[in-house]
Protein backbone atom coordinates (compact mmCIF):
# COMPACT_ATOMS: atom_id res chain seq x y z
CA UNK A 1 0.00 0.00 0.00
CA UNK A 2 1.30 3.45 -0.92
CA UNK A 3 1.97 5.79 2.02
CA UNK A 4 0.76 9.20 0.86
CA UNK A 5 2.81 12.22 1.90
CA UNK A 6 0.00 14.46 3.13
CA UNK A 7 0.28 18.04 4.45
CA UNK A 8 0.09 18.29 8.25
CA UNK A 9 -3.20 20.23 8.18
CA UNK A 10 -4.91 17.48 6.22
CA UNK A 11 -3.65 14.80 8.60
CA UNK A 12 -4.77 16.79 11.65
CA UNK A 13 -8.25 17.38 10.26
CA UNK A 14 -8.74 13.76 9.24
CA UNK A 15 -7.64 12.48 12.66
CA UNK A 16 -9.73 14.95 14.64
CA UNK A 17 -12.89 15.55 12.59
CA UNK A 18 -15.14 18.29 13.94
CA UNK A 19 -17.95 18.19 11.41
CA UNK A 20 -18.69 14.48 10.92
CA UNK A 21 -22.38 13.68 11.27
CA UNK A 22 -21.84 11.47 14.31
CA UNK A 23 -20.49 14.55 16.14
CA UNK A 24 -22.84 17.24 14.82
CA UNK A 25 -26.05 15.19 14.58
CA UNK A 26 -28.09 17.15 12.04
CA UNK A 27 -30.05 14.07 10.99
CA UNK A 28 -31.58 13.95 14.45
CA UNK A 29 -33.56 17.02 13.40
CA UNK A 30 -35.32 15.01 10.69
CA UNK A 31 -38.64 13.40 11.47
CA UNK A 32 -38.90 11.98 7.97
CA UNK A 33 -38.00 8.29 8.22
CA UNK A 34 -38.34 7.75 4.48
CA UNK A 35 -35.85 10.53 3.71
CA UNK A 36 -33.44 9.17 6.33
CA UNK A 37 -33.65 5.73 4.71
CA UNK A 38 -32.93 7.15 1.26
CA UNK A 39 -29.91 9.00 2.67
CA UNK A 40 -28.59 5.81 4.27
CA UNK A 41 -29.11 3.85 1.02
CA UNK A 42 -27.26 6.46 -1.04
CA UNK A 43 -30.26 7.47 -3.16
CA UNK A 44 -30.28 11.20 -2.34
CA UNK A 45 -28.73 13.57 -4.87
CA UNK A 46 -30.30 16.78 -3.60
CA UNK A 47 -33.04 17.45 -1.06
CA UNK A 48 -34.17 19.90 1.59
CA UNK A 49 -36.43 19.62 4.62
CA UNK A 50 -37.98 22.18 6.96
CA UNK A 51 -36.87 21.11 10.44
CA UNK A 52 -38.15 24.10 12.41
CA UNK A 53 -40.28 27.16 11.85
CA UNK A 54 -37.29 29.11 10.61
CA UNK A 55 -34.68 26.49 9.75
CA UNK A 56 -34.06 24.34 6.68
CA UNK A 57 -31.79 21.32 6.36
CA UNK A 58 -30.18 21.07 2.92
CA UNK A 59 -28.72 17.76 1.71
CA UNK A 60 -26.38 17.07 -1.21
CA UNK A 61 -24.59 13.80 -2.03
CA UNK A 62 -21.92 12.92 -4.54
CA UNK A 63 -19.66 10.05 -5.55
CA UNK A 64 -19.84 6.29 -5.99
CA UNK A 65 -20.76 4.12 -3.03
CA UNK A 66 -19.61 1.07 -5.02
CA UNK A 67 -15.99 2.27 -5.04
CA UNK A 68 -16.09 3.76 -1.54
CA UNK A 69 -15.59 7.39 -2.62
CA UNK A 70 -18.91 8.86 -1.62
CA UNK A 71 -20.11 11.62 0.68
CA UNK A 72 -23.30 13.32 1.83
CA UNK A 73 -23.15 16.95 2.94
CA UNK A 74 -25.69 18.50 5.33
CA UNK A 75 -26.19 22.22 5.88
CA UNK A 76 -28.55 23.77 8.44
CA UNK A 77 -29.64 27.27 7.42
CA UNK A 78 -31.55 29.85 9.43
CA UNK A 79 -34.15 31.18 7.01
CA UNK A 80 -34.60 34.51 8.83
CA UNK A 81 -30.92 35.43 9.27
CA UNK A 82 -29.70 33.62 6.12
CA UNK A 83 -26.87 32.17 8.17
CA UNK A 84 -25.35 28.70 7.91
CA UNK A 85 -25.64 27.51 11.50
CA UNK A 86 -24.16 24.03 11.21
CA UNK A 87 -22.48 21.76 8.65
CA UNK A 88 -21.98 18.01 8.85
CA UNK A 89 -21.21 15.11 6.53
CA UNK A 90 -21.15 11.38 6.01
CA UNK A 91 -17.88 10.41 4.34
CA UNK A 92 -16.99 6.87 3.27
CA UNK A 93 -13.58 7.73 1.83
CA UNK A 94 -9.93 7.79 2.86
CA UNK A 95 -7.77 10.12 4.95
CA UNK A 96 -7.57 12.64 2.11
CA UNK A 97 -11.32 12.60 1.57
CA UNK A 98 -12.09 13.20 5.25
CA UNK A 99 -9.45 15.94 5.54
CA UNK A 100 -10.67 17.73 2.40
CA UNK A 101 -14.28 17.48 3.56
CA UNK A 102 -13.37 18.89 6.98
CA UNK A 103 -11.63 21.84 5.33
CA UNK A 104 -14.59 22.35 2.99
CA UNK A 105 -17.02 22.38 5.92
CA UNK A 106 -14.84 24.89 7.79
CA UNK A 107 -14.71 27.18 4.76
CA UNK A 108 -18.51 27.00 4.40
CA UNK A 109 -18.98 28.06 8.03
CA UNK A 110 -16.44 30.86 7.57
CA UNK A 111 -18.63 32.31 4.80
CA UNK A 112 -21.43 32.55 7.41
CA UNK A 113 -24.08 33.63 4.91
CA UNK A 114 -25.92 31.08 2.76
CA UNK A 115 -27.12 33.35 -0.06
CA UNK A 116 -24.47 35.92 -0.85
CA UNK A 117 -21.90 33.88 1.02
CA UNK A 118 -21.63 30.17 0.21
CA UNK A 119 -23.64 30.85 -2.96
CA UNK A 120 -23.35 34.25 -4.62
CA UNK A 121 -25.42 35.34 -7.60
CA UNK A 122 -23.41 37.13 -10.28
CA UNK A 123 -24.58 39.94 -12.54
CA UNK A 124 -25.36 37.54 -15.39
CA UNK A 125 -27.66 35.50 -13.14
CA UNK A 126 -25.26 32.58 -12.68
CA UNK A 127 -24.40 31.26 -9.22
CA UNK A 128 -20.81 31.26 -7.99
CA UNK A 129 -19.62 28.76 -5.38
CA UNK A 130 -17.32 30.43 -2.89
CA UNK A 131 -15.96 27.07 -1.67
CA UNK A 132 -14.31 25.24 -4.56
CA UNK A 133 -11.93 22.33 -4.83
CA UNK A 134 -9.10 24.74 -5.65
CA UNK A 135 -9.77 26.79 -2.51
CA UNK A 136 -9.77 23.63 -0.37
CA UNK A 137 -6.46 22.50 -1.88
CA UNK A 138 -4.98 25.97 -1.38
CA UNK A 139 -5.95 26.01 2.31
CA UNK A 140 -4.42 22.58 2.91
CA UNK A 141 -1.00 23.19 1.36
CA UNK A 142 2.07 23.94 3.45
CA UNK A 143 4.26 26.98 2.69
CA UNK A 144 7.60 28.19 4.00
CA UNK A 145 8.36 31.64 5.45
CA UNK A 146 8.73 33.09 1.96
CA UNK A 147 5.33 31.73 0.93
CA UNK A 148 6.76 29.01 -1.30
CA UNK A 149 4.76 25.78 -1.35
CA UNK A 150 6.68 22.94 0.27
CA UNK A 151 3.94 20.31 0.41
CA UNK A 152 0.52 19.93 -1.20
CA UNK A 153 -2.25 17.37 -1.34
CA UNK A 154 -0.98 14.65 -3.75
CA UNK A 155 -2.40 15.11 -7.22
CA UNK A 156 -3.74 11.55 -7.12
CA UNK A 157 -6.04 12.66 -4.28
CA UNK A 158 -7.46 15.83 -5.79
CA UNK A 159 -10.74 14.06 -6.55
CA UNK A 160 -11.56 14.24 -2.82
CA UNK A 161 -11.90 18.04 -2.89
CA UNK A 162 -13.71 17.91 -6.24
CA UNK A 163 -16.22 15.55 -4.60
CA UNK A 164 -16.94 18.15 -1.89
CA UNK A 165 -17.51 20.85 -4.53
CA UNK A 166 -19.91 18.58 -6.40
CA UNK A 167 -21.86 17.79 -3.21
CA UNK A 168 -22.09 21.53 -2.60
CA UNK A 169 -23.47 21.98 -6.12
CA UNK A 170 -26.17 19.46 -5.27
CA UNK A 171 -27.07 21.49 -2.18
CA UNK A 172 -27.43 24.45 -4.56
CA UNK A 173 -29.86 22.35 -6.60
CA UNK A 174 -31.85 21.69 -3.43
CA UNK A 175 -31.89 25.41 -2.66
CA UNK A 176 -33.19 26.05 -6.18
CA UNK A 177 -36.08 23.69 -5.41
CA UNK A 178 -34.90 20.54 -7.15
CA UNK A 179 -35.18 17.36 -5.08
CA UNK A 180 -33.51 14.43 -6.84
CA UNK A 181 -33.35 10.77 -5.82
CA UNK A 182 -31.22 8.33 -7.84
CA UNK A 183 -33.91 5.64 -7.75
CA UNK A 184 -36.66 8.01 -8.92
CA UNK A 185 -35.10 10.09 -11.68
CA UNK A 186 -37.63 10.98 -14.38
CA UNK A 187 -36.96 12.00 -17.96
CA UNK A 188 -37.50 15.61 -16.88
CA UNK A 189 -34.96 15.15 -14.06
CA UNK A 190 -32.33 13.85 -16.49
CA UNK A 191 -33.02 16.78 -18.83
CA UNK A 192 -32.59 19.20 -15.89
CA UNK A 193 -29.30 17.58 -14.86
CA UNK A 194 -27.95 17.63 -18.41
CA UNK A 195 -28.98 21.25 -18.81
CA UNK A 196 -27.11 22.13 -15.63
CA UNK A 197 -24.11 19.80 -15.94
CA UNK A 198 -23.96 18.78 -19.59
CA UNK A 199 -24.16 15.22 -20.99
CA UNK A 200 -23.11 12.27 -18.84
CA UNK A 201 -19.54 11.29 -19.78
CA UNK A 202 -18.45 8.76 -17.15
CA UNK A 203 -21.27 6.36 -16.25
CA UNK A 204 -19.32 4.58 -13.52
CA UNK A 205 -18.63 7.72 -11.45
CA UNK A 206 -21.50 9.93 -12.64
CA UNK A 207 -19.26 12.62 -14.18
CA UNK A 208 -20.82 15.14 -16.56
CA UNK A 209 -19.18 17.23 -19.27
CA UNK A 210 -19.24 20.55 -17.37
CA UNK A 211 -17.44 18.99 -14.40
CA UNK A 212 -14.55 18.05 -16.69
CA UNK A 213 -14.65 21.32 -18.65
CA UNK A 214 -14.45 23.36 -15.44
CA UNK A 215 -11.21 21.59 -14.50
CA UNK A 216 -9.40 22.07 -17.80
CA UNK A 217 -8.31 25.66 -17.16
CA UNK A 218 -6.51 24.69 -13.96
CA UNK A 219 -4.84 21.76 -15.71
CA UNK A 220 -3.65 24.09 -18.47
CA UNK A 221 -2.15 26.43 -15.86
CA UNK A 222 -0.27 23.46 -14.41
CA UNK A 223 1.06 22.62 -17.86
CA UNK A 224 2.16 26.20 -18.50
CA UNK A 225 4.08 26.16 -15.21
CA UNK A 226 5.66 22.81 -16.05
CA UNK A 227 6.72 24.09 -19.47
CA UNK A 228 8.27 27.15 -17.84
CA UNK A 229 10.15 24.82 -15.50
CA UNK A 230 11.39 22.65 -18.36
CA UNK A 231 9.33 19.57 -17.40
CA UNK A 232 7.67 19.53 -20.84
CA UNK A 233 9.03 20.51 -24.22
CA UNK A 234 6.70 22.92 -25.97
CA UNK A 235 6.26 20.59 -28.92
CA UNK A 236 5.37 17.54 -26.84
CA UNK A 237 1.65 17.60 -27.67
CA UNK A 238 1.31 13.86 -27.06
CA UNK A 239 2.65 14.31 -23.56
CA UNK A 240 0.28 17.23 -22.96
CA UNK A 241 -2.71 15.18 -24.03
CA UNK A 242 -1.74 12.29 -21.77
CA UNK A 243 -1.27 14.74 -18.90
CA UNK A 244 -4.80 16.11 -19.38
CA UNK A 245 -6.18 12.57 -19.26
CA UNK A 246 -4.19 11.67 -16.15
CA UNK A 247 -5.22 14.81 -14.26
CA UNK A 248 -8.89 14.32 -15.14
CA UNK A 249 -8.67 10.79 -13.74
CA UNK A 250 -6.98 12.07 -10.59
CA UNK A 251 -9.51 14.87 -10.08
CA UNK A 252 -12.74 13.02 -10.92
CA UNK A 253 -11.87 9.29 -11.26
CA UNK A 254 -13.53 9.41 -14.69
CA UNK A 255 -12.10 6.59 -16.78
CA UNK A 256 -10.76 4.53 -13.88
CA UNK A 257 -13.39 1.79 -14.11
CA UNK A 258 -14.47 0.50 -17.54
CA UNK A 259 -12.36 3.11 -19.39
CA UNK A 260 -14.93 3.59 -22.15
CA UNK A 261 -15.42 7.28 -21.42
CA UNK A 262 -11.91 8.07 -22.69
CA UNK A 263 -12.73 7.33 -26.33
CA UNK A 264 -16.02 5.42 -26.61
CA UNK A 265 -18.66 7.86 -25.32
CA UNK A 266 -20.37 10.85 -26.89
CA UNK A 267 -18.93 13.15 -25.77
CA UNK A 268 -15.81 11.34 -24.61
CA UNK A 269 -13.09 12.78 -22.39
CA UNK A 270 -10.90 12.92 -25.49
CA UNK A 271 -13.58 14.89 -27.36
CA UNK A 272 -13.83 17.41 -24.51
CA UNK A 273 -10.05 17.93 -24.39
CA UNK A 274 -9.80 18.33 -28.18
CA UNK A 275 -12.71 20.80 -28.27
CA UNK A 276 -11.23 23.03 -25.57
CA UNK A 277 -7.50 22.60 -26.20
CA UNK A 278 -6.97 21.36 -29.78
CA UNK A 279 -3.36 22.55 -29.71
CA UNK A 280 -2.53 19.81 -27.21
CA UNK A 281 -4.07 16.93 -29.15
CA UNK A 282 -2.05 15.30 -31.95
CA UNK A 283 -4.18 12.18 -32.16
CA UNK A 284 -5.29 11.10 -35.63
CA UNK A 285 -8.42 8.99 -36.08
CA UNK A 286 -6.27 5.90 -36.40
CA UNK A 287 -4.38 6.64 -33.21
CA UNK A 288 -7.67 7.27 -31.43
CA UNK A 289 -8.95 3.86 -32.60
CA UNK A 290 -5.80 2.19 -31.26
CA UNK A 291 -6.20 3.83 -27.86
CA UNK A 292 -9.87 2.85 -27.79
CA UNK A 293 -9.06 -0.83 -28.45
CA UNK A 294 -6.48 -0.83 -25.66
CA UNK A 295 -9.15 0.21 -23.12
CA UNK A 296 -11.45 -2.73 -23.98
CA UNK A 297 -11.81 -5.76 -21.73
CA UNK A 298 -10.63 -9.15 -23.03
CA UNK A 299 -14.21 -10.24 -23.80
CA UNK A 300 -14.92 -6.98 -25.66
CA UNK A 301 -11.78 -7.46 -27.78
CA UNK A 302 -12.80 -11.04 -28.63
CA UNK A 303 -16.33 -9.92 -29.53
CA UNK A 304 -15.00 -7.15 -31.78
CA UNK A 305 -12.67 -9.58 -33.60
CA UNK A 306 -15.45 -12.15 -33.95
CA UNK A 307 -17.79 -9.54 -35.43
CA UNK A 308 -15.30 -8.69 -38.20
CA UNK A 309 -14.70 -12.39 -38.89
CA UNK A 310 -18.44 -13.03 -39.09
CA UNK A 311 -19.38 -10.02 -41.24
CA UNK A 312 -16.37 -9.56 -43.52
CA UNK A 313 -14.25 -12.69 -43.70
CA UNK A 314 -16.43 -15.80 -43.32
CA UNK A 315 -18.80 -14.87 -46.20
CA UNK A 316 -15.82 -14.61 -48.59
CA UNK A 317 -14.30 -17.92 -47.47
CA UNK A 318 -17.69 -19.62 -47.71
CA UNK A 319 -17.85 -18.80 -51.41
CA UNK A 320 -14.80 -21.08 -51.85
CA UNK A 321 -16.08 -23.76 -49.48
CA UNK A 322 -13.90 -22.72 -46.54
CA UNK A 323 -14.40 -21.33 -43.06
CA UNK A 324 -12.44 -19.82 -40.19
CA UNK A 325 -12.85 -20.31 -36.43
CA UNK A 326 -11.48 -18.09 -33.69
CA UNK A 327 -9.49 -20.30 -31.30
CA UNK A 328 -7.99 -17.74 -28.94
CA UNK A 329 -6.47 -14.31 -28.32
CA UNK A 330 -3.09 -13.99 -26.60
CA UNK A 331 -2.03 -10.35 -26.20
CA UNK A 332 -2.05 -9.07 -29.82
CA UNK A 333 -2.02 -12.51 -31.48
CA UNK A 334 -5.28 -13.84 -32.89
CA UNK A 335 -5.24 -17.64 -33.15
CA UNK A 336 -7.48 -19.13 -35.81
CA UNK A 337 -8.25 -22.48 -37.40
CA UNK A 338 -8.97 -22.74 -41.12
CA UNK A 339 -11.38 -25.43 -42.24
CA UNK A 340 -13.06 -26.82 -45.33
CA UNK A 341 -11.30 -26.10 -48.60
CA UNK A 342 -9.03 -23.57 -46.84
CA UNK A 343 -7.49 -26.10 -44.46
CA UNK A 344 -4.90 -27.55 -46.83
CA UNK A 345 -5.01 -24.84 -49.48
CA UNK A 346 -1.62 -23.89 -50.95
CA UNK A 347 -2.56 -20.24 -50.63
CA UNK A 348 -3.67 -20.40 -46.98
CA UNK A 349 -0.70 -18.29 -45.80
CA UNK A 350 -1.63 -15.60 -48.29
CA UNK A 351 -5.26 -15.79 -47.14
CA UNK A 352 -4.14 -15.25 -43.55
CA UNK A 353 -1.71 -12.40 -44.23
CA UNK A 354 -3.50 -10.43 -46.93
CA UNK A 355 -7.06 -11.42 -46.12
CA UNK A 356 -7.75 -12.09 -42.48
CA UNK A 357 -4.85 -10.23 -40.81
CA UNK A 358 -5.11 -7.14 -42.96
CA UNK A 359 -8.90 -6.94 -42.46
CA UNK A 360 -8.57 -7.27 -38.67
CA UNK A 361 -5.82 -4.65 -38.55
CA UNK A 362 -7.90 -2.21 -40.61
CA UNK A 363 -11.16 -2.71 -38.71
CA UNK A 364 -10.09 -3.64 -35.18
CA UNK A 365 -6.48 -2.88 -34.18
CA UNK A 366 -3.41 -2.15 -36.31
CA UNK A 367 -1.03 -4.28 -34.18
CA UNK A 368 -2.95 -7.55 -34.44
CA UNK A 369 -1.16 -10.63 -35.75
CA UNK A 370 -2.92 -13.76 -36.99
CA UNK A 371 -1.52 -17.20 -36.28
CA UNK A 372 -2.86 -20.43 -37.76
CA UNK A 373 -3.29 -23.43 -35.48
CA UNK A 374 -4.34 -26.99 -36.35
CA UNK A 375 -6.42 -28.65 -33.66
CA UNK A 376 -6.87 -31.96 -35.48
Amino acid sequence: MMAWDYPKKLIEMSRNPQYSEDKVGLLKLLEDNELQKKIEQGFVISAKKDVDEDKTLFIGSYGSRACGDYMTLFMLVNDDSNEVEKVSYYNYGCTSSIGATEMGAELVLNEKKFKGGVFEEKADGSIELKVTNQKILSMLKEVDEQGKTIKSVPKEKHHCSVMFEQALKNILRAYQGKTLFKDELTKEDWEFIEQEEGPLVCHCYDIHEKTITNLLGGIDEELQGMMAGGEFEKGDTGGFNDYFHRRIREMTKAGEACGKCHYDRNPSIDDIIVKNYPQYNPKSKEEKKVREYETLSFIEKVNRINKVLEEQIRPKLALEGGYVSLIGLEEDTVKIELGGSCKDCAFSDRTITFGIEETLRTNVYEKLKVEKVDLF
